[in-house]
């Protein structure tokens, strides 16, 4: 849009940038998509946040490991997950399940979490289980983009994923800040011979119960959510 010249884009491919925005527009205002996408920030979100970013100075803080053994068991998360990806959605896709296996991946992510988060003294072996079960449930968010495009139509399927990734990339990016911002709320004031800031575990359980939030609102609009994998409310990609 902002790199080829404006006088080689022919009328029809004008036309075309106009409908894609129509489009657009039409996927945000379908209230079945953005459910699946919300769901998507349940599932994935606080995987990522724990994982890319605040799970190694968590399991630090929290559990006294060192640095690399902490680096190592967040990233766990990822394992659980690709395999996740993998296995639920083929269980459920065999059992006639979508929704029924995401309402129940929410649930128990929300259980998961809080056992991760508000359980003190866990040992290494519980916090290796913890983490690839953790992702094992997060894998369902594959599931996820298949309910939103079986609400979309056959031209629209592309750009409805499209845009439930948009609100999955999204709900990660402010998730990520908010718990920097909250962290540095509840800071006490301590640094470290460095200068460093210094978080305590009691800002860590403070900034990360924004994650037991998300997760509580996605596992409540779950519940909206129809019960088989397909029978939605509506009728299915209208041509």
């Amino acid at each position: 849009f902002f790199v080829i010249p404006a006088d080689t884009a022919a009328p029809e491919q004008q036309d075309k940038f106009i409908d894609v925005l129509k489009s657009a527009v039409s996927v945000l205002k379908n209230p079945h998509i953005l459910l699946y996408g919300l769901m998507t920030m349940g599932l994935y979100t606080p995987l990522s946040a724990i994982a890319d970013l605040w799970g190694t100075a968590y399991l630090q803080v929290s559990f006294g490991l060192s640095h690399g053994v902490a680096a190592q068991t967040s990233l766990l998360l990822y394992i659980g997950l690709a395999t996740g990806s993998l296995i639920i959605p083929w269980l459920c896709e065999r059992n006639g399940w979508l929704n029924r296996g995401l309402q129940l991946a929410t649930f128990m992510l929300l259980g998961l979490f809080a056992i991760l988060i508000y359980v003190p003294n866990l040992t290494l072996t519980m916090l290796t289980a913890l983490m690839l079960i953790i992702g094992l449930c997060a894998g369902s968010v594959t599931m996820a983009f298949n309910g939103a495009v079986l609400f979309a139509t056959s031209k629209q399927s592309g750009l409805t994923i499209g845009v439930v990734n948009l609100l999955n990339m999204l709900g990660g990016a402010v998730l990520q800040q908010a718990i920097g911002y909250l962290l540095d709320w509840h800071w006490s004031g301590q640094l470290t011979a460095n200068g460093i800031r210094q978080y305590q575990v009691a800002d860590f359980k403070f900034a990360l119960s924004s994650i037991m939030l998300m997760i509580a609102i996605c596992a409540v609009a779950s519940l909206a959510l129809t019960t088989r994998w397909n029978t939605p409310s509506k009728p299915l990609n209208k041509r």
